[in-house]
């Protein structure tokens, strides 16, 4: 069990979490909409709560990522598969999925450690490529959410930086790796 203790813990934390936030967004758009109704009518999905908009700030690669796999899924299966379900205000089940998988990698780099064999390494060093294509995608999406003038501006700017924050720990593994080639970093 103590193997897998930040994996469980970063993953159950950050679900409960956002899934908590999100049924606090559901409120606000409730509060706000009872206080405003001109504002919403049917098909506007333009108003984020702020509650449900920290979430996503704070968990901005699992929404890109969960937004890629939304729209593949729904062009392959479907718009009435389960791409297109709702959980809580206007968020889809994959949200959660990526927001879990992505916390248990991050988990998972931090358990592992200096422990070096050959299944880590493999393991590493694709972790290490979905980390390099998830902070492109986190970068071509904040510039995308950037230039949308619906969409919160704090949204682009978490997108940008996790890109940002993902690319320079990218770097600092390949600087670790060239002085020394026979151990990973953790």
């Amino acid at each position: 069990m103590k193997k897998f203790k930040w994996r469980i813990a970063l993953s159950a934390l950050n679900v409960m979490l956002a899934a908590l936030m999100c049924t606090f967004g559901r409120n606000e758009y409730r509060a706000a909409h009872s206080k405003y109704p001109e504002y919403f009518y049917h098909g506007n999905l333009y108003y984020i709560p702020m509650a449900q908009l920290v979430s996503y700030c704070l968990n901005a690669p699992a929404l890109a990522a969960s937004n890629l796999f939304r729209n593949l899924g729904m062009k392959l299966a479907g718009p009435s598969s389960w791409f297109t379900a709702y959980w809580f205000f206007y968020v889809y089940p994959g949200y959660f999925v990526a927001v879990f998988l992505f916390w248990w990698i991050v988990g998972w780099r931090f358990d592992v450690g200096s422990v070096i064999s050959v299944t880590h390494k493999v393991l590493k060093t694709a972790s290490s490529v979905m980390a390099a294509t998830l902070s492109l995608l986190l970068a071509y999406y904040g510039l995308l959410v950037l230039r949308e003038q619906y969409v919160a501006l704090a949204l682009a700017i978490s997108m940008i930086l996790w890109g940002i924050g993902l690319s320079l720990y990218l770097i600092v593994i390949v600087i670790q790796l060239q002085r020394y080639p026979q151990t990973l970093p953790s």
